[in-house]
This record gives structure tokens, sequence and C-alpha cells, in this order.
């Protein structure tokens, strides 16, 4: 992440702010703001295609701008839009098509032309979207994850059953997505029938959502901008369900290409998500609330120096940077600010822990090597000397 230290509580929320874009992707790939009840949803036609378009107005007082965006129902690519509205009528663009839409409000409905980049002409006729409410035509677990815009855009897609694969006592099946190619595993045996019925449903709602991601994350090509995303390291122990997410994207409307992994970690005895503090926490005191400013406090006071401290016992020549290489080059690990909001998930040897660093210094992100064994996951440390013993 490319972040420099300010102060400490902007600072963590800037931070974290920045972690929940790479971990969820969604804000990268979405053009529009945070959810409200102002967009609007149309289904309707440009020339002969269905197309599905959601509108929203920028919340700025006095404001006529407009952000959106489109699909095609063949195709299902986000198409992002932006414009302005002059009384009913609406003028809009596409940055990476260089198509242009005038729109005008004809009863609840719109009607216009889109004009292509090469000056091609074609009717606009469009409605406010009719749902048939939840679960309609494939999409269901995770649907309550989703917008109005997004169901619509995964409907009728469905998941196709892949090889299975055996963990120990335990087996798991790989399911795919076809159009986006998108797998992630469900669990078929070695866990009490609710704990594979809650974590199932907690896997097909992250399947989803990251199928999702992959038709929104809009491409400069006019291809898919998610270049890689995909389940990595499923681990299925007798305590815990962990896997990590590995994606690559380039969406219209991010600054540079980025990467990012995020972790997703389940008890395998109530079924529950954990969180980085179920599996390690470094405090004096009771687990402060997550997004409190007590939190980043932790995290940035405790928690990072801590690992720090514990990593440098355990793989002390790993964490001195390099003296031979300019200084800009160089993998500071025992820079506590590189672990405050680490990526996270568990292995068959402990729980590991990716770094992070400024832009310049991306190749140093998320180490091999940094994996706190498993003995030393069942204390609540005060101290880091702990970690020698």
């Amino acid at each position: 992440m490319n972040l420099n230290r300010f102060g400490p509580v902007s600072e963590w929320l800037a931070r974290l702010h920045a972690f929940a874009i790479v971990a969820s992707l969604v804000l990268l790939a979405a053009p529009l703001s945070a959810a409200s009840d102002e967009r609007q949803v149309y289904a309707g036609t440009v020339g002969a295609a269905r197309v599905v378009m959601e509108l929203e107005r920028v919340r700025e007082a006095g404001s006529d701008d407009l952000t959106g965006r489109y699909f095609y129902r063949k195709y299902r690519l986000d198409i992002g839009l932006h414009g302005k509205q002059a009384g009913d009528v609406m003028t809009l663009e596409s940055r990476t098509t260089g198509d242009r839409m005038t729109l005008r409000k004809t009863g609840a409905g719109l009607s216009g032309v889109l004009t292509t980049k090469d000056a091609r002409r074609v009717a606009v006729r469009l409605s406010p979207l009719i749902t048939d409410g939840p679960g309609k035509r494939g999409v269901q677990a995770g649907s309550d994850d989703l917008s109005r815009y997004e169901r619509e855009q995964l409907a009728d897609l469905g998941f196709v059953a892949g090889k299975l694969v055996k963990a120990g006592p335990r087996t798991a099946r790989e399911w795919r997505e076809p159009v986006s190619g998108i797998a992630l595993f469900r669990i078929e045996s070695g866990y009490s029938e609710p704990m594979l019925a809650t974590i199932n449903a907690a896997l097909e709602r992250h399947h989803w959502q990251q199928v999702s991601q992959w038709f929104t994350c809009e491409g400069y090509d006019g291809a898919p901008g998610m270049e890689i995303s995909e389940a990595r390291a499923p681990y299925l122990g007798d305590d815990h369900v962990s896997y990590a997410w590995f994606a690559n994207w380039s969406c219209a409307g991010t600054a540079h290409p980025d990467f990012g992994t995020q972790g997703h970690t389940f008890d395998a005895h109530t079924g529950r998500e954990l969180t980085l503090e179920d599996m390690l926490y470094l405090g004096d005191g009771p687990i402060p609330e997550a997004d409190s400013s007590e939190f980043y406090r932790y995290r940035s006071e405790v928690f990072a120096p801590r690992i720090v401290a514990i990593l440098g016992r355990l793989y002390p020549a790993e964490m001195k940077p390099d003296d031979g290489e300019p200084a800009e080059d160089r993998c500071d690990y025992a820079d506590p600010s590189v672990w405050d909001f680490p990526s996270w998930y568990l292995t068959p040897d402990g729980l590991y822990l990716g770094a992070y660093f400024a832009r310049v210094q991306r190749p140093c992100d998320e180490p091999d090597w940094s994996v706190i064994p498993w003995h030393n996951l069942t204390w609540r440390k005060r101290a880091p000397s702990a970690a020698n013993h």
C-alpha cells in the first residue's frame, strides 16, 4: 500500500481503508460510490442488444454530475460511465470505449441515442429494472452482499463441479464458474454436517463475490481488468479451515495495476469466520473493537512492533535488509509499519503474515518465510520475549 506514516488516528484510518480495498477489490472495480438508495437501475436495449444500467447523481450540493456503469447481457462486463444532467437530459460517456449517450427521461424510463467512437448511432430504450426477488436465476448464497445491478449481472450463472481433492481425512471439491473461470472449493467430508453447511455457505458467498468482482473490474482494452483471481493454499485442519485469495488487477479508473492477498479462516467447531486477533492477540486487555481508534493504536503501537520482535527471533537473517542493495530496494522487514495490517491465513506450519510496502518496494510484499509456528499462537502474550520460549 502506498501510504506514508502521519498522525496516528488518521494514519490508521487511511491504512485500514487501503487494506480493505485490497481485501475486497470491489472498491477498485466499481465506478460508483458506496451503495445508496439514490442509485437507479434500468434494463432495456442499445440497438438490438440487451443491457442493464446503473446511474447515480454525485452527492454534492448543486452538482449535476452523474456516475454509473452498464453491461451488455451477452458479455456481462462493466462499462463505466460519467457525465452530467441538465433538466431531463443526461449526457454520458465511457472513458474506455469512447461511446457517448444522450438520454432523456421519458416517464419512469430513459430513451435516447448511443454514438460510438466511429460515429455510428443506435437507439437506447431503458425502463426501471424489475427483479424476481432473492435467489433469481442462479445467484443465491451471497446475494445479500450484492447490489441489484450486480445480481442481474450474475443472473443465470452457476458453478460446475470439478476435481475432488483429499486432504488427510477430509475431502473438498473444486467448483468453477465457467464464464469468468473463477474457482473455489467446497468441503464434502471431514467435519460435522452443521459445520459443513455453515462453512460451505460462506465459501459460496465468497465465490459469488469474486465472480462479481471479475465482471465489475473494467479493463482498458475491452477485456476484464482482473488478470489473476484465484484461491491458493487451502488448509483443512482439525480446528480451522483457511485459504488465501490472490488477485492481480488493472481496473479502469485506478491509478496503476495492483495486487493483493486476502485470507479467509473459519473455526471448524463453530463455523465462525475468524479475525487475526482471534488467532494472535498481543495486547494486555480485551481486544479493542474493530474500526475503533483503540484498535488502530493497538495495531500500530503494540501488534506491529511485537510481530517484528517475534519474527526477528524466528527469522533473524530474513529480517535484516541486504546492506549491499540501494536503500530504496531494501526489504526492511524490521520496520513495524509494514506489519500493522498484514494479509494472513493459516498453513500446516502455522499463521502466515504478509507484509506490505510502499509502491516502489512492492516486490518485498508477502515474503514466503513469514510464518509464526502453531505453538506461538496459543498465547495472549504481553512481552515479545515469549516467542523464544
